[in-house]
């Protein structure tokens, strides 16, 4: 949920995030100093510039972060059929809001492209 918040606040003018306002940026210079590898980071900034190209609304990174977070296969589940409706609610209402907020044809692969990132997402979890 971390990368998916973040990526609001991602530039990918300097590959940086803006904290609280303009004047204050996190860099990957910043990163590496705090003593992260540039081959940690170098699959984190693809992510956040793959999901910053698809120029997603608020809301949509709302639902987003919701469909991440409302996970039927997370451990301690203990109602997955409950979990994996509220799930699919959530996925339905990001699909009626691109319909309605994205003219065709930027919306007819945008809900695909959302679900990718959050394959992507795991599999960088994964790692």
């Amino acid at each position: 949920v971390i990368m998916l918040r973040s990526n609001q606040s991602f530039l990918m003018d300097d590959m940086s995030w803006t904290c609280g306002s303009p004047d204050y940026k996190y860099r990957i210079s910043d990163v590496t100093k705090a003593g992260h590898s540039l081959e940690l980071i170098e699959p984190l900034i693809k992510f956040q510039i793959g999901l910053k190209k698809l120029n997603l609304h608020e809301e949509e990174h709302v639902l987003l972060m919701a469909i991440c977070i409302v996970s039927p296969d997370r451990p301690g589940v203990q109602d997955a059929a409950l979990v994996e409706a509220i799930q699919d609610r959530l996925s339905n209402t990001l699909q009626t809001y691109i319909r309605c907020r994205h003219p065709p044809p930027g919306s007819h692969l945008l809900y695909a492209k959302m679900i990718q990132k959050l394959a992507d997402l795991r599999s960088l979890n994964e790692e």
